[in-house]
């Protein structure tokens, strides 16, 4: 993964009040956790590349190989998060 600490923010946001509030009064206790998280779901595309999706928390990640000049134009879209 490319930025693990921006999937588990994002994770982390999803949770209620109620839950976090637990959370960080069982962490305050000295609990050690051990998260079950669900795996993400690899897809390949037609190309080379990866479409990584973990359905609980609606997150997903694509991997591919694009030209230079493709990868350009991508960036300039404003339709992804690169």
């Amino acid at each position: 993964m490319r930025n693990p600490y921006a999937i588990v923010k994002n994770i982390w946001a999803r949770l209620s009040p109620s839950k976090r509030a637990e959370i960080k009064s069982r962490e305050a206790k000295g609990e050690v956790f051990h998260y079950d998280l669900p795996l993400p779901d690899d897809k390949t595309t037609k190309g080379e590349g990866i479409l990584r999706m973990v359905e609980p928390f609606k997150l997903v990640e694509g991997q591919m190989n694009l030209s230079k000049k493709d990868w350009e134009l991508a960036k300039k879209s404003g339709l992804f998060a690169l």
